[in-house]
């Protein structure tokens, strides 16, 4: 890894890794990216009604398309 010495790079660091907080363990940023469901991802916990109205029109919208193939 280079080494910067610029005065940018020396007042805004990069931080590589952190600890996630307590209440975001377990949970991901992408979950389909490791097989894990939806309600895996952390805008589930930090909005968790916005993700419910999200995940009842998506199941509008599945359930749409299954009486379309069906029919």
């Amino acid at each position: 890894m280079a080494d910067h010495q610029d005065a940018y790079a020396k007042a805004n660091p990069l931080i590589v890794e952190q600890e996630k907080p307590a209440n975001e363990k377990g949970l991901y940023i992408h979950p389909e990216l490791y097989g894990q469901p939806a309600e895996k991802q952390t805008e589930w916990r930090r909005r968790p009604q916005a993700q419910q109205v999200k995940t009842a029109s998506e199941s509008q919208k599945t359930a749409s398309a299954t009486r379309l193939a069906n029919h």
